[in-house]
């Protein structure tokens, strides 16, 4: 599998339930249907209870971890193409204006390794 992750930030003024609620009902089914080669997609919402922020250091600027998962890179790239070559990349954008401060988007490709117990 090939994974890719998103910290995403919520636009001011919005609760953060009120950015989970939109993201959940409306941003990932449009996500979905619009790409169909993302094999699994986790959002992982930020909650600073209990959190451990060392001492000279800032609490995080986003909201969400947003994880998207492809069988392969082929299928990541095909994502990539559709968004930038269709009008996807439009529909998204637009819908991101509702919720997401999109000018702290962070979206990287990463390795994931698994500890065995």
């Amino acid at each position: 599998m090939f994974k890719v992750i998103a910290l995403l930030t919520r636009k001011p003024g919005i609760t953060r339930q009120a950015f989970i609620e939109y993201y959940e009902s409306k941003h990932v089914p449009l996500i979905l249907s619009l790409f169909p080669y993302v094999a699994d997609y986790r959002r992982n919402y930020v909650d600073l209870t209990g959190a451990i922020i060392s001492d000279g250091t800032t609490a995080p600027d986003f909201d969400s971890v947003t994880e998207l998962w492809f069988h392969n890179r082929a299928d990541y790239e095909k994502m990539l193409s559709a968004h930038g070559t269709t009008d996807a990349g439009e529909k998204v954008a637009r819908d991101e204006e509702n919720f997401l401060d999109r000018s702290k988007t962070r979206f990287f490709i990463v390795e994931e390794t698994r500890s065995q117990r």
